[in-house]
C-alpha cells in the first residue's frame, strides 16, 4: 500500500482493513415516503449483482432485485419503516448490511442519510453532521459532509457529494479522509476543502482542480495540542485585501471556553503551502464586554462558547466577524450574537470587540451569515430562537441586516416548532449563491434519529429568488 496522495478515497477504510475496499459497498442510502434510493460501487468486480430488501428484526425477506448498473428506486415499502439493505455480488461476497428508514426529510432532497444503528463507519462515528457546500465555475455543486460519534477526537471522515442538475439528483464522489468539520470554497478557479484531522486534530487543505473528480494530499497548516485544539465548522472563507480570510476557535469543550481567531494567506500564493499560511493571536469572551449576557464569560456560569465563526467585507472593505454565542445560561439566553472587528494590515493580530447586537438567529447554534453585493445586505440563515425555546433547533429562519447592528427576519424558511425538540433538530446551514437563488444544505435530526443533535440526514433546499423576500 503506496502512502497517502489524495485526500479522496472510493471508498475509504481503516488501513488494517483495506482489503475491505474490493468488496460490493453502498455508497448511498437514501429515505423517502415509502422507497428508498440506492447506490452502490463494486471494486473488486464488474460481475453480476442483487440487493436484498427486509424489515428489521425480521427474517423474511421484504425483496431482492437485480438493479441497473450502480443505482436503484425501491419502492412500495412500508413508509416510516426499518429496513435493512445488502448488496451481493454473484450470489455470494456481500457489502456490509446498511440500514434505513422511510420517510421523507425536511428540504428539497436528501443528499445524505445514516441509520443511527448503521455502524458502516464507526471508526469515525454513526451521525452525520457538517454540511459544506460550494458552486463551482461549471454549475456544478459539491456537497461534503462529516460522520461523528458521542467522542469527537474520534471523527475523521467526511462524505463528497456532486450535482449536475443544480441540486436536483445529487450522487456519491467519494471518502474525504482526513476531514472533520470541513469547508469547501471556490478560489481562482480551483476548490478547495479547509478542515481538521479530527475532532481535536490540526488544521489541514487540500485542493481539487476539476470540480471535486481529484484531490491533491492533505497539507498540514497548524498542528494541535492538547489544550490547543483546532475547533471550526463549515462557513465563509473570504478573499478580501489581497488576502484569504478563514475564521477559527481554538479551545475545547472540557476547557475554559474558546479562543477566536483567524488565519489568512495572500490570495495569490500557493495555499497548499503551509509557509503562506499565518494564524492571528486569539481572544476570549470577556463578560465586561458592552452588551454581554449575564452569567457568561470565562469561569463563570456559561463560558460562553464563541465559536463556529464567519467573516464577512463590504462593498466599502470593511471586515468584521461574527460568532456563534452558547448562552443557554445567561440573561438573556438567547438572542444575541457578537460582531468582531479585523483590521486588514496586520494579519497577525487578534479581533477587536465591536458589538453585542440582538439578533434572532445568532447563538446557541451555527449560522451562516454572507454580504450580498446587490442588495447591499448581510444575509443570515440560522435557527431562530425564543426565550422560551432556548436551545431549540426546529425553526431555520433568514434574517437580513444593513449594518450588522439591527437584524430581521424576513422568512422562517422550516418550522417545527410543535414538534418533540429533544428528537427534532434543523441546525447548521451552510449556503452559497447561484444566481438569484441560494443553494443550502442542512443537517437534519429527524424521522427518528438518535437525538436532535445526533442527527441522521443532510438535505438540500433551494431558495428561489432569495431578495425578494429582503
Amino acid at each position: 500500500m503506496k502512502a497517502m496522495t489524495s485526500l479522496l478515497y472510493r471508498p475509504f477504510k481503516p488501513y488494517r482493513f483495506i482489503g475491505e475496499t474490493q468488496n460490493p459497498h453502498i455508497t448511498k442510502i437514501i429515505p423517502f415516503d415509502g422507497s428508498i434510493e440506492v447506490e452502490w460501487i463494486d471494486n473488486g468486480s464488474d460481475g453480476e449483482h442483487s440487493i436484498t430488501v427486509r424489515k428489521m428484526g425480521e427474517e423474511t425477506v421484504v425483496r431482492t432485485i437485480n438493479p441497473a448498473p450502480y443505482s436503484v428506486k425501491i419502492s412500495d415499502l412500508e413508509n416510516l419503516a426499518d429496513y435493512e439493505v445488502t448488496l451481493s455480488r454473484n450470489g455470494s461476497d456481500k457489502s456490509i448490511t446498511r440500514r434505513v428508514r422511510t420517510g421523507q426529510m425536511p428540504g428539497d432532497t436528501p443528499v445524505c442519510y445514516l441509520h443511527p444503528d448503521d455502524t458502516v463507519f464507526d471508526f469515525s462515528g454513526i451521525f452525520v453532521a457538517g454540511p459544506s457546500i460550494v458552486r463551482c465555475p461549471s454549475g456544478r455543486l459539491l456537497a461534503s459532509m462529516d460522520v461523528f460519534s458521542r467522542r469527537e477526537e474520534y471523527a475523521c471522515l467526511s462524505h463528497l457529494y456532486y450535482s449536475d442538475d443544480g441540486g436536483v439528483s445529487w450522487h456519491w464522489r467519494g471518502d474525504l479522509f482526513p476531514c472533520y468539520w470541513g469547508r469547501l470554497f471556490l478560489h481562482n478557479g480551483k476548490i478547495y476543502m479547509f478542515s481538521g484531522t479530527n475532532g481535536q486534530g490540526a488544521a489541514v487543505i487540500s485542493c481539487s482542480e476539476d470540480e471535486g473528480n481529484t484531490w491533491s494530499a492533505p497539507s498540514t497548516l497548524f498542528y494541535a495540542c492538547y489544550k490547543g485544539a483546532y475547533h471550526s465548522a463549515p462557513g465563509s472563507v473570504v478573499s478580501a485585501h489581497g488576502r484569504l480570510w478563514i475564521p477559527i476557535s481554538m479551545g475545547k469543550w472540557d476547557q475554559i471556553g474558546f479562543g477566536m481567531g483567524y488565519i489568512s494567506a495572500p490570495s495569490d500564493s500557493d495555499l497548499l503551502n503551509p509557509q503562506n499560511w499565518e494564524m492571528s493571536e486569539f481572544i476570549s469572551h470577556d463578560p465586561n464586554w458592552p452588551g454581554s449576557p449575564k452569567n457568561v464569560g470565562p469561569g463563570l456560569d456559561d463560558q460562553g462558547a464563541d465559536i463556529e465563526g464567519n467573516i464577512v467585507c463590504d462593498d466599502n472593505g470593511n471586515m468584521h466577524a461574527l460568532y456563534r454565542m452558547d448562552i443557554a445560561k445567561g440573561v438573556p439566553h438567547t438572542g444575541k450574537t457578537i460582531v468582531l472587528n479585523i483590521d486588514p494590515s496586520t494579519p497577525d493580530k487578534s479581533y477587536t470587540f465591536n458589538s453585542i447586537p440582538d439578533c434572532p438567529v445568532g447563538c446557541n447554534s451555527k449560522f451562516c451569515v454572507k454580504y450580498d453585493p446587490k442588495s447591499k445586505m448581510y444575509i443570515m440563515i440560522g435557527t431562530e430562537q425564543s426565550l422560551e425555546q432556548a436551545w431549540h433547533r426546529t425553526v431555520i429562519s433568514m434574517a437580513v441586516s444593513k449594518d450588522l447592528h439591527e437584524w430581521r427576519v424576513v422568512k422562517k424558511l422550516f418550522d417545527y416548532h410543535e414538534m418533540d425538540r429533544t428528537m427534532v433538530g434543523l441546525q447548521y446551514p451552510d449556503w452559497d449563491y447561484d444566481g438569484d437563488d441560494i443553494v443550502m444544505l442542512l443537517r437534519l435530526g429527524f424521522n427518528q434519529a438518535d437525538s436532535h443533535h445526533n442527527s441522521n440526514c443532510i438535505s438540500f433546499t433551494r431558495i428561489k429568488n432569495f431578495r425578494s423576500l429582503i
